[in-house]
């Protein structure tokens, strides 16, 4: 959060000449940190109630052996103008194997966003050379969608076609639905991408909050092997 304000900070002296006190700059990171604390409290309180909904229904991700589970979302920052797009590949163990954040200018619109994300999921894998995948989004209108392949958006359509095509590369692939609370990893990584200047791609090496979140998903995951 300091960089980010020292950053913001340099920009206006070069591009806006105008130059700010150290103690505002200080005061403005502590201020959006305070607000990632909140925001992160209530995502564990809405965690905890959802974990509790979703053992009900019985909810349960399996982990197929050899199958590449790939997790994605979208964040709009509203008042950053800027979205952020989360996807965490991980072995079928579990473990992290590769992370991406992309971040636009814009103000995006959420089903739009998080079809794009789901697309932007299967380049990567295909890029990648993984043969077997499996995606799964929190946003059950955007799988849907996927799914029956009907809407009247012309944009969107040409996204659900460019999906039904890349579904064909893999020799295995699903695209499924999840609740958030299983998803928390490639949605912090969403939020965390919507503050960036540029796109950040991981392989193998991860920040220590993005390995917690994994945990956390990896808590409602169950192994399934052949």
């Amino acid at each position: 959060n300091i960089l980010w304000q020292l950053w913001k900070a340099r920009n206006r002296v070069v591009f806006e000449q105008q130059r700010g006190e150290a103690r505002d700059i200080v005061l403005r990171a502590q201020q959006e940190w305070l607000e990632f604390e909140e925001a992160m409290q209530q995502e564990g309180a809405t965690k905890q109630k959802g974990m509790a909904s979703s053992q009900k229904e019985q909810v349960k991700v399996l982990a197929l052996e050899g199958v590449v589970r790939i997790n994605t979302d979208a964040a709009i920052n509203a008042r950053m103008i800027r979205t952020g797009k989360g996807i965490v590949a991980r072995h079928w163990t579990g473990k992290i194997i590769r992370a991406k954040g992309v971040v636009e200018r814009k103000k995006g619109e959420a089903l739009m966003e998080e079809t794009l994300t789901i697309r932007l999921a299967l380049q990567m894998a295909r890029e990648a050379g993984w043969r077997k995948i499996a995606i799964l989004s929190d946003c059950k209108m955007a799988t849907d969608h996927i799914r029956c392949n009907n809407v009247q958006d012309g944009t969107l359509a040409n996204i659900l076609e460019d999906i039904a095509d890349l579904i064909q590369v893999f020799d295995y692939c699903t695209i499924s639905w999840v609740p958030r609370t299983l998803n928390i990893a490639s949605h912090r990584l969403a939020l965390f991408a919507s503050k960036l200047v540029n796109d950040i791609d991981w392989v193998n090496d991860f920040p220590s909050w993005l390995i917690e979140a994994n945990r956390i998903d990896e808590g409602a995951v169950a192994p399934f092997c052949n």
